[in-house]
């Protein structure tokens, strides 16, 4: 990606990305429609109690993932080509462990968190348990998978997980099926169908990448300790990481306020929450294009390109915000009602739909900026952001539910949050100072502080 057309490079590079996401949204879509259409609109507000927990696991994957791609990337766009090897094979072991650690740390606290924490409705309770319990068996596939997704995009590779995923999302539709329609498991059967997918995936992606790229089969000599590269990829890693866990965990306590409201507000934030993973498809996979190419450029030395690489990000993603935001404020109750909600339910998630639609803007260029950034591995800036994000709707939340607006403050509290954040972004990326993090010694010269734009 150091060469070409930026807009061509990106958005060619993102599409697949697209559809790799979209098939991994359509894991939870499945569970949540079967779910609700074969089972009941209780469980499929059990099934999304659990969510937010399910987030902060996903969220430890995925940033430990965009952690290796961003060191990869740059080790690739520098042609370092031993210390892209070992720097992988550091991230496969931190991931294995981090997965098993968060599979027994959620097997253990199921029941207490949902219970205790989460005040989770005595009805609902049951089929949340065996939800998050079963579905938790699959962190540790989920984890290799997204360092495995993360490698094949450094090398500027995104097709493959289209591949993967889609088998993954086939398989987890007819296992749901199968264990729910046809077995009558009900929440229990769709989170074994997931968990069986999962782990489909990882294998799948260890296959290809082990086929694709020989060199990184490691040798007897890569397999012996090494201190340098594990701390590496924490340096980067663990930022992304904080920053996508605490993302989950203010929807985590978002969730608990939620279930304050009662089962209708359970339902329609499900529902809501569901088809806000659609909305915000195209804007998280051209981020993560977008740290990719910076990534190599910027270990390349070409900082100019990187930056006219930001500037078309922008301008695909926002023509993408304005176009889906608008078809969904014109068919949002059509679409929640997909999911067998109705009555206070469908109004509750409607109106929540539409207020995140409106917002789609501001999102957008929050995180486009944010990938620019983190691909440069200028990853403090973006934690900053999104603790900023969490903290303001958390508090906003909480003291408008104390007033009339009641459930309403659940989405009212967004637009202050996100503006705020976006603001901390943009006037980093700015501030020009990204330009001058690139992790490689070789390019390092070739870079000056020019004016930022």
């Amino acid at each position: 990606m150091t060469q070409g057309r930026e807009w061509r490079q990106l958005l060619f590079f993102a599409l697949p990305m697209m559809g790799a996401q979209l098939l991994q949204v359509a894991y939870s879509i499945a569970d949540a429609v079967i779910v609700g259409n074969f089972v009941s609109a209780q469980a499929l507000g059990a099934v999304s109690v659990p969510g937010p927990i399910l987030w902060i696991a996903s969220s430890i994957a995925s940033g430990m993932g965009a952690g290796t791609n961003i060191i990869i990337a740059q080790y690739f766009g520098a042609r370092q080509h031993e210390n892209i090897r070992s720097s992988a094979i550091s991230s496969v072991w931190l991931g294995g462990a981090a997965g098993l650690a968060v599979t027994l740390l959620c097997i253990v606290s199921a029941r207490p968190l949902l219970q205790g924490f989460l005040h989770t409705p005595p009805e609902m309770l049951s089929d949340a348990s065996a939800y998050l319990t079963i579905y938790s068996i699959g962190f540790l596939f989920q984890m290799l998978y997204h360092i495995f997704y993360g490698i094949t995009r450094a090398f500027g590779d995104s097709r493959a997980a289209l591949l993967f995923l889609l088998v993954a999302a086939m398989l987890n539709v007819v296992l749901d099926l199968f264990f729910v329609a046809g077995l009558g498991m009900g929440a229990a059967g769709a989170a074994l169908a997931s968990t069986v997918s999962q782990a489909g995936s990882a294998l799948a992606a260890l296959l290809y990448l082990l086929r694709k790229f020989p060199q990184l089969r490691p040798s007897r000599q890569d397999w012996r300790p090494q201190r340098e590269k594990p701390a590496l990829v924490l340096r980067f890693s663990g930022p992304v990481t904080l920053q996508m866990t605490l993302q989950a965990a203010g929807f985590l306590l978002l969730q608990r306020l939620v279930n304050s409201f009662g089962p209708a507000s359970i339902e329609g934030f499900a529902a809501m929450g569901k088809t806000e993973e659609l909305i915000h498809i195209p804007v998280n996979c051209m981020a993560s294009a977008l740290a990719s190419f910076v990534g190599q450029n910027i270990g390349a030395g070409q900082i100019e390109r990187a930056r006219k690489g930001c500037r078309a990000a922008l301008a695909i993603t926002l023509g993408a915000a304005l176009i889906l935001g608008t078809g969904m404020l014109m068919f949002d109750r059509r679409i929640l009602g997909f999911y067998n909600i109705t009555a206070d339910a469908l109004l509750r998630g409607t109106e929540h739909l539409d207020v995140m639609c409106i917002l789609l803007p501001v999102f957008t260029v929050q995180q486009v900026i944010n990938g620019a950034l983190q691909g440069a591995g200028d990853v403090q800036i973006p934690v900053v952001s999104s603790f900023t994000d969490l903290v303001l709707r958390l508090a906003g939340a909480k003291l408008l539910s104390l007033t009339a607006l009641s459930f309403r403050s659940i989405y009212l509290s967004s637009p202050p949050a996100w503006i705020i954040a976006c603001l901390i972004s943009v006037i980093r990326y700015r501030q020009g100072t990204w330009a001058k993090q690139q992790l490689t010694e070789n390019h390092r010269k070739s870079v000056c502080p020019s004016e930022p734009r």
